[in-house]
């Protein structure tokens, strides 16, 4: 009997601190494991600041974008407005310049 306890109490201290063993590798992944979890929490956030900066400044640039072609375009028709206000003023003046014309002719 005396024999048979030591092999007894060894086994039991070997399984006791495999069992131990294993609540620190256990302890020690859900650590691990934490750590992941708030990595990958501050990498989204991130992520999400970084997609929202790009996204206000692809706003910006897309106003901006408008608002030049607004501007370039407003330029254009009063260019133009212009042209055709001076090419009909131009028309006129020929045009009483021809009726002068004849009205001298039919007076003579």
């Amino acid at each position: 009997v005396k024999f048979a306890w030591k092999p007894i109490l060894n086994s039991l201290e070997e399984r006791e601190s495999g069992i131990e063993d294993a609540l620190a590798a256990a302890e020690n992944a859900r650590k691990e494991m934490q750590n992941l979890t708030a990595d990958n929490e501050r990498l989204a956030k991130e992520a999400r600041t970084e997609r929202e900066a790009m996204m206000k400044e692809a706003r910006a640039i897309s106003d901006k974008m408008i608002a030049d072609a607004k501007e370039d375009a407003k330029e254009v028709t009063t260019k133009l407005i212009e042209n055709a206000q001076a090419s009909i003023q131009q028309e006129k003046q020929a045009a009483l310049a021809e009726l002068k014309k004849n009205v001298a002719e039919l007076s003579i």
